[in-house]
């Protein structure tokens, strides 16, 4: 469940509500102050969006910023920056007596952007789960289930369904944009795992549980990326264990509670497959013998002239999807000086007759956008791919491999710094570009070099891996069992 609003943050939002209007009236620059508040109330909005008088706040304050960029001339920054306040308060409606018209046409003008770019989130419960419960994204109220469907902004999400007073598990999504994903809920699990704390499943009835169990367990197996969970419950004197996979296939075990020997046996069942039933009054198991593990076989990595093909192919890709990658950004870069140069009256003049030449350039500044960073991240993954394939064979982690790895941390680096910078716009106020992609072709050449000191330290861990020796015995005693484990390095 979400976390309340801290107090400061709440009462924050309410003073300056009001203060950052009078400040923005009067033409000042307020604008930085505003994202900041904004920044810092983001992860707060599940709860902020339930609140009324929280949630016209923080939407008048996004607001706010829109009005201090469109005063200052920064065209690009309003746009932006009114499609994020569709991303903060999805339902977002402006008050007319506290914005002008001209912000208004900016959110208007971000409405129509977010039917290009944003995503259509389909939101469904299972079948059998409760029905009309409430669908809650960002904390607004969007619907009722089984179904609901929202057009949202590129972004952070976050998605809640209540059947109850109290408020629903938060379930945080990235939203790329351009698409449409469906996400379900499955509520009655939500419901059975309860409030903080150690995972437990509450059922109401024996008869609940048993029916709800496989697919309960089945779907905390995805949800965690496991091979399987072990449910564990007990009846009276016997304890009873439960093993699910991800297909929501069971293999069952009843034993004596507290028996630790038949505890073993029972796990033992459930590793091979099969139900078992040592009911109270069954025998213990026979006594267990010494398990000693298998030497593993060598896997030596040789460069065979197969691996070497590959490698090399790999090679030939990677360069030419960067090629590729930066050529399409100089073609990118002509395209956004050009809209730049673009006076503001002419721009508004153009883009409300929908003028098609400004449309199309646009367009093709966003497809050029897309087309630098898909190649540019082709390149790099190909790159990435083929350094296990050509790296030779070395002890341990050679000092190149260092270099190299310092290297791609450092374009990594240079690429957030990249787009910081270019999250702040100049003097002009004209160049900003939240989606920049010299930043995002720049952080991609640091994957290749980050690999290689990877191989050589997986193959260091494998080849120490293969030298290990294990051994376990399980030795019955009264009234429980003692487990021995042998380790030789």
């Amino acid at each position: 469940p979400p976390a309340p609003v801290p107090e400061p943050l709440a009462a924050e939002l309410t003073a300056q509500n009001r203060a950052l209007l009078q400040r923005v009236a009067f033409g000042d620059d307020v604008a930085h102050d505003a994202e900041d508040l904004l920044a810092r109330a983001q992860p707060h909005l599940p709860a902020i969006g339930r609140r009324p008088d929280l949630a016209e706040p923080l939407g008048n304050v996004c607001l706010y910023a829109v009005r201090a960029h469109v005063q200052a001339g920064r065209r690009v920054l309003a746009e932006r920056t009114a499609l994020r306040c569709l991303q903060l308060v999805p339902d977002l409606t402006p008050d007319p007596d506290v914005h002008p018209p001209r912000v208004r046409r900016r959110l208007a003008r971000a409405r129509a952007e977010r039917e290009r770019v944003g995503e259509r989130l389909v939101v469904t419960t299972p079948e059998d789960d409760p029905g009309e419960c409430a669908v809650r994204v960002q904390g607004r109220r969007m619907g009722a289930t089984p179904r609901v469907e929202v057009l949202l902004a590129p972004g952070p999400a976050f998605v809640q369904v209540e059947c109850d007073p109290e408020p629903g598990r938060v379930h945080a999504l990235e939203l790329e944009g351009g698409g449409r994903s469906e996400r379900e809920v499955p509520v009655g699990l939500e419901q059975a795992l309860g409030g903080a704390g150690p995972l437990s499943l509450g059922y109401a009835t024996a008869a609940r549980r048993d029916a709800r169990r496989g697919d309960h367990g089945a779907r905390l197996v995805r949800a965690l990326q496991l091979d399987a969970v072990v449910l564990a419950w007990r009846t009276g004197d016997a304890a009873h264990l439960a093993r699910v996979d991800a297909q929501g296939a069971t293999v069952d075990a009843r034993f004596p509670a507290g028996d630790a020997v038949a505890l073993g046996a029972a796990l033992d069942a459930l590793a091979e497959g099969r139900s078992v039933d040592l009911g109270p009054a069954s025998p213990r198991p026979p006594r267990a013998e010494p398990l000693q593990a298998a030497a593993p076989s060598p896997a030596v990595y040789r460069r065979t002239p197969a691996y070497l093909g590959f490698g090399y192919g790999f090679v030939l890709l990677g360069i030419g999807g960067l090629a590729g990658g930066w050529g399409t950004y100089v073609r990118w870069r002509e395209t956004n000086d050009a809209l730049d140069g673009i006076d503001d009256a002419e721009f508004d003049r153009r883009f409300q007759r929908e003028d098609r030449s400004l449309v199309s350039q646009l367009e093709d500044r966003d497809a050029q956008r897309v087309q630098a960073l898909a190649l540019g991240g082709g390149g790099a993954g190909f790159l990435s791919l083929a350094m296990p394939l050509l790296l030779p064979e070395r002890e341990g982690v050679p000092w190149g491999a260092w270099v190299a790895g310092i290297a791609g941390a450092g374009a990594l680096g240079a690429g957030l710094w990249l787009r910081r910078d270019h999250e702040t716009p100049d003097a002009e106020g004209l160049r900003f570009q939240q989606a920049q992609p010299l930043a995002g072709l720049v952080a991609m050449h640091g994957a290749p070099l980050l690999t290689i000191p990877l191989v050589y330290a997986l193959r260091w861990a494998a080849g120490r891996a293969r030298r290990d020796r294990a051994s376990a015995r399980l030795t019955p005693l009264p009234g429980g069992a003692r487990l021995e484990l042998g380790l030789a390095l």
